[in-house]
């Protein structure tokens, strides 16, 4: 017995050892590919790529449930991105607050009968709204089904050929789509999805949907949740993306090519998070 605690204790102290110098060595790549990219974006014009005809259209998928307080500033905020062509496609999940009354009186929307995709069967839709005065805005209520239901709703709605899913009680850069759409650009046949950095709001100065102030977060669990964050994106995904192994994109923010999502059968319920997916 004690020699098999022995050999034990040594086989997780090997363990421990092997998978700290791999996230040093992720980190080092990470480092290294950070001073890249900083230097990419300061040579590139952002403000004038924005406003380009050359942009693919992109189609923002919002899933909201129960999302009555926040949803309308970020729907607004997504109004606002600095971008050339898009379309926001908020899907309602079976919502027990108010989030469908907010949404079809802040926007006056009305019910419409458009033409849908069946590519992905999902539960069932009980209306699509619209408004003209809001060309880009879609809104879906649907029976509740799960986040993955409701981005399968939205996708079969969708336009274009890239989609990007965005959590309901996320807020977006005005350039943030922008910023993804350049790295696609630089190898669309290659380029299956991008993933955007993902921070932490707390303590930060928000005014009209768009963060005016940048604050480290002053109570502990949100300091730390900081720091994790920090760690995930800028320590660990631009590491593994610098050798070619990112595991996953965030299902907080990211872009996609819609046919390649439905070609695999678009998104399945039962996970933690769609990024499992």
């Amino acid at each position: 017995m004690r020699e098999f605690l022995f050999y034990y204790s040594y086989a997780a102290l090997f363990y421990v050892v092997l998978v700290t110098l791999l996230y040093y060595c992720i980190f080092g790549f990470s480092i290294r590919h950070i001073f890249a990219m900083k230097r990419g974006i300061q040579y590139n014009r952002i403000q004038k790529l924005s406003s380009s005809s050359q942009l693919p259209p992109v189609s923002l998928l919002v899933p909201a449930y129960n999302e009555e307080l926040t949803i309308i500033e970020n729907v607004r905020s997504l109004l606002a991105l600095n971008y050339a062509e898009y379309e926001v496609i908020v899907v309602n999940d079976g919502s027990q607050d108010g989030t469908l009354k907010c949404m079809l009186e802040e926007f006056k929307l009305e019910r419409i009968h458009p033409v849908q995709s069946s590519s992905i069967k999902t539960g069932k839709i009980r209306g699509v709204y619209h408004n003209p005065e809001y060309p880009n805005l879609f809104f879906i209520d649907k029976e509740n089904g799960g986040k993955a239901d409701s981005l399968n709703a939205g996708i079969n709605l969708s336009h274009y050929d890239l989609i990007s899913t965005i959590d309901a009680d996320s807020l977006l850069e005005k350039d943030a789509l922008t910023r993804i759409a350049r790295v696609y650009m630089e190898n669309p046949e290659e380029t299956i999805a991008v993933g955007g950095n993902v921070r932490i709001v707390n303590s930060c100065t928000v005014e009209d949907g768009i963060v005016k102030d940048v604050q480290f977060p002053r109570k502990l669990l949100p300091a730390l949740q900081h720091v994790e964050y920090t760690k995930a994106f800028l320590g660990g995904r631009i590491g593994w993306s610098a050798v070619n192994g990112l595991i996953i994109i965030s299902g907080a923010f990211g872009v996609f090519q819609k046919e390649k999502v439905i070609a695999v059968g678009g998104y399945r319920g039962g996970y933690p998070g769609e990024d499992m997916n």
